[in-house]
């Protein structure tokens, strides 16, 4: 599959479905971040749930969302989500996507420079709905986000360059946020809220790039050992299977490409509309792979292969 050039209503509600997979599959891991830096006795701005709430905000939007839409319909559905966010993550979040939605009114398609200026209102909004922001902070990764996308549309990179560029800055970003509040390098982590908001970035770049990426550069740093090929980089793979529902397949598939390589899902239609997927990965996160596939279903006969070993 050739990256998208465009993105038209159905591929805007394949992100917005599979970002909310993507963060129930991410939730455990942000959460410990937040945990962290609570546990270092700082005041912290989510509680500790800064992934939980986030994911529960975009599923309970995700669960809203018809099976087709026009994109001005889409914007009328973001505009009333906007404020009811769970937490203030999750409410910061609803407000990047209301703002975005601003964007979709009015056209039939997002190219890029469409969608850099989709990335500009949505950081405003963000920007509007706290008044005093602490550096460091979910907003400052947002800004930085949304300049880069401007930058690289006034560039006239297309739209699967650029988004790979934008998740590029928005790692940086994210990986500078210590440096921006002394809290957060204190207790070594970076600010959970950010992160949360990178998985609307990964959901992107999976969305437009389809079922085959060319993985960014910055996606598994730390992870790749030159011992091993690229294809050997991931040490363990997880097979199972999720009784799921006709989406699950793409749903899963699509979240699961932000987690590793050598993807398979596969489904069977079984009775009253049910469906059984076989799922197959190769990864370094065992537990974000299980937790996509609970988002999708329910998983079971689930083994876990060290390749290595």
């Amino acid at each position: 599959m050739e990256p998208l050039r465009q993105l038209r209503s159905d591929d805007v509600l394949e992100f917005l479905r599979v970002a909310a997979v993507s963060a129930r599959a991410h939730a455990p891991g942000i959460d410990r971040l937040d945990q962290l830096d609570q546990f270092e006795g700082f005041d912290g701005d989510f509680g500790g749930d800064t992934g939980t709430h986030v994911a529960t905000t975009l599923e309970e939007f995700a669960a809203t969302l018809p099976s087709s839409a026009s994109l001005t319909e889409l914007a009328a559905l973001l505009e009333r989500c906007a404020g009811t966010g769970v937490g203030t993550a999750g409410r910061l979040v609803a407000e990047f996507l209301a703002g975005f939605g601003e964007m979709c009114r009015n056209t039939d398609s997002l190219d890029g420079p469409r969608l850099a200026m989709a990335f500009e209102v949505g950081g405003e909004r963000v920007a509007e709905a706290l008044r005093s922001p602490r550096a460091g902070g979910l907003p400052s990764v947002v800004s930085v986000v949304a300049q880069r996308a401007l930058d690289l549309a006034d560039d006239d990179l297309p739209l699967p360059d650029l988004i790979i560029g934008v998740a590029d800055a928005g790692l940086d970003a994210l990986e500078d946020t210590p440096r921006q509040w002394a809290p957060l390098a204190d207790a070594g982590v970076v600010d959970a809220g950010a992160a949360a908001f990178l998985v609307l970035i990964d959901a992107l770049v999976a969305t437009i790039h389809g079922e085959d990426p060319e993985p960014p550069s910055w996606e598994f740093p730390e992870r790749v050992d030159e011992e091993f090929t690229d294809s050997e980089r991931f040490r363990y793979e997880v097979s199972l299977q999720v009784d799921g529902r006709p989406d699950s397949a793409a749903l899963l598939g699509t979240a699961w490409r932000t987690l590793g390589d050598e993807i398979s899902v596969l489904a069977d239609d079984v009775e009253d509309g049910a469906t059984l997927l076989y799922g197959r990965i190769r990864t370094d996160d065992i537990g974000p792979v299980i937790e996509a596939a609970i988002a999708v279903g329910r998983p079971h006969h689930i083994v876990v292969s060290d390749t290595r070993a």
